[in-house]
């Protein structure tokens, strides 16, 4: 009885662990994906501040899509 009650307390802790993994890697992945992309973010935000102002509404979208990836994936 013992030795099942340490099994399944081992697999519920290797769950875990996998599950911890899985998040591990997809923030990885998000940081990886956001500095590749941080030069664009970067000049968008600095056209902004420069300007007071969105000069180009394209601007806006781009920074919502690499926000809304980011955020959703």
């Amino acid at each position: 009885m013992a030795a099942r009650e340490e099994e399944e307390s081992m697999v519920a802790v290797n769950g875990e662990e996998e599950v911890d993994d899985m998040h591990d890697s997809r923030e990885r992945f998000l940081l990886r994906y956001f500095l590749q992309e941080w030069q664009l973010v970067k000049s968008l935000v600095d056209d902004i501040v420069a300007n007071g102002r969105v000069l180009d509404p394209s601007s806006v979208h781009k920074i919502r899509s690499i926000i809304r990836f980011l955020l959703f994936s």
